[in-house]
């Protein structure tokens, strides 16, 4: 009974013990309190930036959408924008390889990095043949200084057309008139130049055959009206004539001294265009000689009443050139003047030099040149309105023929005018002019 006892006591002395632990007191509780408080709201600012976190990576998933959307609006273009160009390059390639002229490219170096179908068959060559290969292949020594002068000129960003003639694989040569196109970078460097060339061969060769034709024309010609020339001088000196004679065979007379001066200037024109002109430079005193011109002309000047004046100029000015080519410039223009200067006129010559050329100037107060007309006024058989009207027999050659002198003397003319007032011809020509092999010179001939 007593062990019972005790039993029951100690179970009941457990039980307080374990109670006693449940109980806690108020600071306790409220540490308690506090730490719950702490890590609810450490939850709930966790919570929202979870939040923020979800929200951004909604709109980075948006973004990324928007910019997929984007992406593949780029490709698209950019797909279409490969199949405009390979669509342009089709076109362009067709476009270029049905040209009847020949197209060529060469790089900065002189590679030729393309040819058309039309080029390889006039120069005779596959495309795997001339790619690669260098410019001058296709050219002879000659046409390669061209070449040369030309290129050096593409890269200043010239681009005129010019006559040149190419190689063949075979030997031959191909007369072409060349266009070329020069192209740079974005930084103005010297890229690459595209030429078109134009077989001009058979043209060539119906210029020759004009020339030729025109030259036996002439010579056959100028010979039956020598003996015409003579001839009419010869009664007019040694015949007894009737005035009414007389003035027949004075007609007569100038009509076979202007078909002379025609057939002489088509002699000229021939022989420019033939290119048999001979150059024979020599040291000439300019002044001495333009004074002797002058001279020549001084009964005509006298007849018209016009002064003539040679009035800036050196003492002496001594420069290497053709004579009968200097010759003809300076007398085909004092010529003009005379025939196109009204009475008591002026016509002024000027001589100057300068650093490496000569400067003349024939300066008149004649009828002008019309405005719309000066563009073509070198121009074969070109003739003014107004200078028909003032001297009905003229040719048109004159100007042509001094243009090529001055051209083939390595210089050049050009002029000023005002109709009624005057002109002035400005020739410019180098101190040294280079000779030419040809087979004559020009015929010396007032027109």
């Amino acid at each position: 009974m007593d062990k019972k006892k005790n039993i029951s006591a100690a179970k009941n002395v457990t039980l307080k013990l374990k109670v006693k632990k449940l109980v806690v007191t108020a600071k306790e509780k409220e540490s308690i309190r506090r730490k719950l408080a702490t890590t609810a709201k450490t939850l709930k600012e966790f919570y929202k930036k979870l939040e923020g976190a979800n929200f951004a990576l909604k709109e980075k998933t948006k973004d990324l959408e928007n910019t997929k959307i984007a992406v593949l609006n780029v490709l698209e273009d950019i797909w279409t924008e490969e199949k405009i160009i390979k669509q342009s390059e089709e076109k362009y390639r067709n476009l270029v390889g049905v040209m009847e002229e020949g197209l060529g490219v060469q790089d900065k170096n002189g590679t030729i990095t393309f040819m058309n179908r039309r080029g390889c068959e006039m120069l005779g060559y596959t495309l795997e043949e001339l790619l690669g290969k260098p410019t001058e292949m296709v050219f002879d020594e000659e046409n390669r200084k061209i070449l040369h002068e030309q290129m050096q000129k593409r890269k200043k960003g010239e681009h005129k057309s010019y006559e040149i003639a190419w190689l063949r694989k075979d030997g031959s040569k191909i007369d072409t008139i060349t266009s070329p196109s020069p192209r740079f970078d974005e930084d103005g460097n010297f890229v690459e130049s595209v030429a078109v060339f134009t077989d001009m061969t058979k043209e060539k060769e119906m210029d020759r055959a004009k020339s030729e034709f025109v030259s036996l024309a002439s010579h056959q010609l100028s010979t039956p009206l020598t003996g015409i020339e003579w001839t009419i001088e010869l009664f007019l000196k040694k015949e007894k004539l009737t005035k009414e004679g007389t003035e027949y065979l004075n007609d007569i007379y100038l009509s076979a001294k202007r078909l002379s001066v025609l057939i002489k200037l088509l002699l000229n024109v021939s022989r420019i265009e033939s290119g048999s002109v001979v150059i024979q430079p020599e040291p000439l005193d300019l002044v001495l000689l333009i004074n002797g011109y002058i001279r020549e002309y001084q009964a005509l000047f006298d007849k018209g009443k016009i002064s003539c004046v040679f009035t800036k100029h050196p003492e002496k000015l001594v420069a290497v050139t053709d004579k009968n080519l200097f010759g003809y410039i300076i007398q085909n223009l004092i010529s003009n003047s005379v025939s196109y200067t009204p009475a008591n006129g002026k016509v002024e010559i000027s001589l100057e030099e300068k650093k490496d050329s000569v400067f003349v100037t024939v300066r008149d107060t004649g009828i002008g040149i019309p405005k719309g007309e000066q563009a073509r006024i070198f121009a074969k058989f070109m003739r003014a309105s107004n200078a028909v009207i003032s001297k009905p027999d003229g040719t048109g050659l004159g100007l042509y023929i001094v243009r090529e002198s001055a051209n083939l003397l390595g210089g050049k003319i050009w002029f000023e005018s005002t109709e009624g007032k005057g002109t002035a011809f400005f020739i410019e020509l180098p101190l040294t002019t280079k000779p030419r092999a040809g087979e004559k010179g020009l015929v010396l001939q007032r027109e």
